[in-house]
């Protein structure tokens, strides 16, 4: 069971990542998130399986009489497979993503990132996207990024916005402090832009574990390590 219950944490972890790669928002009527991005030539039958993964894992969680964060819990319920396909066809494909991953690190394939790595129940992933016109200024992205998150997770701690070093050019990073099972999930973002792409790196790990030190130093490294190259 407990392995099942490692699963769908995964695949929540997983999902709110993409989703938030994206910039999430509430939808205009209240009942949910959405993802903003083009929905054209979305992959159906990807997103029907991702929907379904999902759901399942909500109902597994639901059946060990784990509780959800409120916002969080309404976010999911309210994904459907058109925000899953505006996910996956924000991602820019004509990418090459290298990352230098730690011992213990699997890579794994993704329907919505462009590199994807996991190690227990922390996850990193890359997700790049052609540059919106009008990024200018890289921290007022990320903040405006941040803003978004607000609106859906207002009692979630965040930290302020720093300019950081990152592929060599000039990056915005942030955490946030998100409650999820009644512990504390820690979610580091870093954007960037070269190469006429926006970039979005994102590691997670849970707090309290006994290694957050290790896994905010893994999570660093892997950071450190980002090289993105348009082909």
């Amino acid at each position: 069971m407990l392995k099942k219950v490692l699963a769908a944490l995964l695949a929540i972890c997983v999902m709110f990542a993409a989703l938030t790669a994206c910039g999430i928002k509430k939808k205009d009527d209240g009942a949910g998130v959405t993802a903003s991005g083009s929905k054209e030539d979305g992959p159906e039958k990807d997103a029907a399986a991702a929907k379904k993964e999902l759901d399942e894992a909500l109902d597994t969680l639901e059946k060990v009489g784990i509780e959800l964060d409120d916002d969080l819990q309404e976010m999911l319920e309210n994904i459907d497979e058109a925000d899953i396909e505006a996910a996956q066809a924000a991602r820019a494909t004509d990418v090459k993503i290298s990352v230098d991953a730690p011992e213990g690190w699997s890579v794994e394939d993704s329907n919505y990132a462009n590199y994807s790595a996991v190690s227990g129940t922390r996850t990193f992933m890359v997700m790049c996207s052609e540059e919106p016109s009008g990024v200018g200024d890289i921290i007022a992205y990320a903040k405006n990024n941040q803003d978004k998150m607000k609106t859906v997770f207002s009692e979630a701690e965040y930290s302020d916005i720093t300019s950081v070093n990152i592929d060599g050019t000039k990056g915005g990073r942030f955490h946030i402090d998100l409650e999820i099972f009644g512990l504390k999930q820690r979610q580091i973002y870093v954007y960037y832009c070269k190469d006429g792409l926006v970039t979005m790196v994102q590691g997670c790990y849970m707090m309290g574990m006994g290694d957050d030190a290790e896994s905010e130093a893994e999570i660093n490294k892997m950071i450190d390590s980002v090289r993105v190259e348009k082909r």
